[in-house]
């Protein structure tokens, strides 16, 4: 996916006159910041799913009535 974005924006950027060498730094570019933003993304959410739960707290904590 990442290699598709960079080739599509290599060649848009090499049709608009861009040179070749600029063309080719800012379509890995663009990649690598995708890439950054995807890594960023999976961490948070990683840390948001694995998240322990707190216990509760002892006021929270209500005792049953003793059956009779």
């Amino acid at each position: 996916m990442l290699s598709t974005l960079a080739n599509s924006r290599t060649h848009h950027l090499l049709t608009t006159g861009q040179n070749t060498p600029s063309a080719l730094t800012n379509g890995i570019h663009l990649a690598f910041g995708v890439a950054t933003a995807l890594i960023a993304i999976a961490f948070v959410l990683t840390v948001a799913v694995l998240r322990q739960p707190q216990a509760p707290s002892r006021s929270a904590v209500r005792t049953a009535p003793a059956a009779g």
